[in-house]
């Protein structure tokens, strides 16, 4: 069976994730060499309750700092006044959290 060659851009994708139980909401340090950043916060009992990605395909959001970025804070899903400001008021970060909820309801997008 022949195989097609299909040339496809790799996506290098980070995560992150934070839980209720943190207090600070601190993110681990985030590292260079990516092209989505995935943001999850988890509830108490480790259900996800948040699900954002940041897409930085042409490097423009970490061209601006000196990796590893520290300090870096998670959006608290009740709040959307919190978190860092520059990820959480950055164009190119989306909430996929309920899209995915509606998505698994059968909601049509």
């Amino acid at each position: 069976m022949a195989r097609n060659n299909i040339s496809a851009k790799e996506i290098r994708i980070q995560v992150k994730t934070v839980s209720a139980y943190s207090k600070t909401r601190a993110m681990t340090p985030l590292h260079s060499e990516w092209d989505h950043l995935y943001l999850i916060h988890l509830k108490k009992n480790f259900q996800p309750d948040g699900f954002w990605i940041l897409e930085d395909d042409d490097h423009t959001f970490m061209s601006q700092y000196n990796p590893p970025i520290t300090g870096l804070k998670m959006r608290d899903p009740g709040d959307p006044n919190s978190g860092t400001e520059a990820i959480w008021k950055n164009p190119r970060t989306t909430d996929k959290f309920s899209e995915i909820c509606n998505i698994l309801k059968g909601i049509p997008q």
